[in-house]
């Protein structure tokens, strides 16, 4: 305060310097006087401020220097005179500061569920000593870098898969901050990479468009698609163990061909699995007699355009087995082109199923037998049982075919490869599985996510996550980051982490910036905290209430409170008490007064009262009591100033002599309430003036008056702030 007083005293002397090189010849001009008196007051208030400011800014930037990091601006913006812009910058300094701590809690391995908690290990990383901690070296590391955790490990460098959920959110709370448009597509991002956590590019990026189109429209997902995957157990059945056993078991082949409710099987076929081509090949052999013999194998995706043209009236023994023995004869005659051997011979020329050839089909471990009849037909040795079993192939593949076609062509491009040239892993079909399990279970909590969904202001981040949570954990026993996300911060850190998420999408930045203040500080919430971190928490709170009416009166009068206990503590003895009677001080003394004085009225009727702003010095108090005494002053610095502005309009003449108006000695009685403010005083007083006012040219207008030496006493009364 001390440094206060000082600039006070120097800036005082500049403006008697200032006047003293004046024109005093010059006619004043009120408009002027006005404005250099008005100055004068502003900077008065404007070094007090400045004041404070350095104290606060000092402060927290020893006490807590993650809090001034990431209010790095508001601080430097704090300990300037331009105020103006600190709204605007401290919104955007919690912005940064609630998106980097999102990062961090839903990165953090350090078993700490409370948002509070994991606050204040947030912003005490870097108060530490030396810590082995990695997610307090990653944020120190960021520091060094003087950028922001989410910058550094989202934004500049591509994040591993255990973190992207965490940037998507982090990214998604920066994002509704700001009031930006995309916050709901980061949200979707981050429920993209908790299904999708265990699939590689470039499937993954496939994927992740289906289920994007699906998220931004709920009802277009296939209602079809659906019901296939409403089975709760089927992703029990998905498994890489469950898949091996099923489509290389030859009996539960044909159990899913007899009857596909029981289990699904259709899953081998969307993967293409590795065991299908032995387990469902299909072999033919036709026998005419010695040397007419043919043995084929073809290929289990042959046989639907074999037996689909077929149809219903003609789907017997002798068009099966014949179509059959006819793809036996084509590939054998296939072969002539590298067998010249076989050209010219049976059965690519010649009279082929005669009377008695004989057609053997084997398939799916079964053996299915024909004889051609004297009337030229195949005949089955147990009649229609191949075409019982070719019927039933035939449903089946119909279906599979159907849950081919209800999928989205990027789908349809990574599943159902019937070449297996491109086949996919059981990972990617469950993957695949999830997300109509996924829009199905949103479906039936419509109140969580809709189409119309678009504002999330009532967003419910954490049911939503763990949805997403346990939509995954039906297919995988390793949920990635985004399973133990969830996991690690159980039902209650949801709720919280929800709640938070409420408060960031609805741009509630004045509960945020004390929320995240007072975390950063470590204070509780039944602790005040000491004066300069209560001054900038109930700044911050003041500048960002843009409501109306109670709530920004009190946050208002918070702020004055703070400020007046932050002013109390600065190294002042203030007024006089009982212990120590007589204060000499060589520092100016400011005021606010009401003065009468008869001077003031330069023409006869005019006011003899002034409202004025008194700077006096040097200054000497005698106290009676700690509540009352009397005080002495010399000189009230800016008394010329107040002269010039205060003054009617007009001509005057002899202008040097204002600067004599200085020199006012008085004498007043004070009062204080000690309790209350050792700075505070009211005072009344009677001093004497060294300058008056003729006015000159009969009070014509504009008025003519001649500045002369004459004393006069004025009475005055007012508030004194004491240093």
């Amino acid at each position: 305060m001390a440094t206060l007083s000082r600039r006070v005293l120097a800036l005082f002397t500049w403006f008697a310097l200032f006047a003293l090189q004046a024109d005093t010849a010059r006619p004043a001009r009120a408009d002027l006087a006005s404005s250099l008196y008005d100055d004068v007051r502003d900077v008065i208030e404007e070094l007090i401020q400045a004041e404070i400011a350095d104290g606060v800014v000092a402060t927290i930037e020893r006490d807590a220097p993650v809090v001034a990091f990431y209010f790095h601006d508001t601080l430097e913006r704090l300990a300037s005179p331009y105020w103006g812009s600190l709204p605007r910058v401290l919104k955007s300094d919690v912005n940064v500061a609630v998106a980097d701590f999102v990062y961090f809690h839903l990165t953090d391995e350090v078993d700490v569920t409370d948002l509070a908690g994991s606050a204040q290990r947030f912003f005490h990383c870097a108060t530490r000593g030396e810590t082995k901690d990695p997610a307090c070296q990653r944020l120190r590391a960021a520091i060094k870098q003087g950028r922001p955790l989410l910058d550094v490990e989202c934004r500049r460098a591509t994040p591993d898969r255990d973190r992207r959920v965490a940037c998507d959110l982090g990214f998604a709370a920066l994002s509704a901050l700001e009031g930006r448009t995309h916050t709901r597509r980061h949200v979707i991002d981050a429920i993209a990479d908790m299904v999708l956590s265990d699939v590689d590019e470039p499937a993954a990026s496939l994927l992740r468009e289906v289920l994007v189109a699906w998220l931004d429209h709920p009802s277009a997902v296939p209602q079809s698609l659906l019901q296939v995957f409403a089975d709760p157990t089927l992703h029990a059945q998905l498994t890489n163990e469950s898949l091996d056993q099923v489509c290389g078991d030859l009996a539960q082949l044909r159990a899913y061909i007899e009857d596909s409710s029981k289990f699904a099987g259709w899953a081998c076929f969307a993967v293409s699995h590795d065991k299908l081509p032995a387990a469902l090949q299909l072999r033919v052999i036709v026998d005419e007699g010695p040397g007419n013999h043919v043995g084929v194998t073809t290929p289990f995706w042959t046989i639907m355009p074999l037996i689909t043209p077929i149809g219903d009236p003609d789907f017997g023994d002798n068009a099966l087995y014949g179509v059959l023995a006819a793809e036996a004869f084509e590939i054998r005659c296939r072969e002539s082109d590298r067998s010249p051997e076989i050209a010219g011979k049976w059965p690519c020329t010649g009279a082929r199923l005669g009377p008695g050839a004989t057609v053997q089909v084997k398939f799916l471990d079964l053996e299915f037998n024909a004889k051609v009849d004297a009337a030229g037909k195949l005949r089955g040795e147990k009649p229609k049982l191949l075409a019982h079993w070719m019927r039933r192939w035939k449903r089946t593949q119909l279906t599979i075919s159907e849950i081919h076609k209800s999928l989205p062509p990027q789908l349809g491009r990574l599943l159902f490869v019937p070449d297996l040239r491109n086949a996919q892993t059981a990972s990617l079909l469950r993957a695949a599985a999830r997300m109509p399990r996924l829009l199905q279970g949103l479906r039936h909590r419509w109140y969580l996510w809709s189409e119309e969904t678009q504002d999330l202001t009532n967003l419910d981040i954490g049911e939503l996550l763990e949805l997403t949570r346990d939509t995954v954990a039906e297919s995988s026993a390793e949920l990635g980051s985004a399973g133990r996300i969830v996991g690690r911060l159980g039902a209650v850190g949801a709720r919280d982490l929800s709640d938070m998420f409420r408060l960031i999408v609805q741009a509630d930045h004045r509960t945020l910036a004390t929320e995240t203040l007072r975390a950063g500080f470590g204070l509780a919430a039944d602790q005040a905290g000491d004066p300069h971190q209560r001054f900038f928490l109930t700044l911050a709170a003041y500048l960002l209430d843009a409501a109306d009416g109670d709530a920004m009166g009190v946050t208002r009068s918070a702020f004055r409170a703070a400020a007046k206990d932050l002013l109390r503590m600065a190294e002042t003895h203030g007024v006089p008490g009982a212990d120590r009677r007589l204060r000499l001080n060589p520092f100016p003394r400011l005021g606010a007064r009401v003065i009468f004085n008869e001077a003031h009225a330069v023409v006869l009727g005019d006011d003899t009262r002034r409202t004025v702003v008194t700077v006096e010095w040097p200054t000497a108090m005698l106290a009676f009591s700690d509540f009352a005494g009397v005080e002495l002053s010399l000189i009230d610095a800016v008394a010329p100033l107040s002269e010039l502005a205060l003054r009617p309009a007009g001509d005057y003449l002899d202008e040097k002599l204002v600067l004599l108006d200085a020199v006012r000695p008085r004498a007043g009685f004070w009062l204080a309430v000690p309790q209350l403010s050792q700075r505070l005083e009211l005072s009344v007083g009677v001093g004497a003036r060294l300058v008056g006012l003729d006015a000159t040219g009969g009070g014509t207008t504009p008025l003519s008056a001649t500045y002369v030496r004459r004393t006069s006493i004025f009475v005055d009364a007012g508030v004194g702030f004491v240093f």
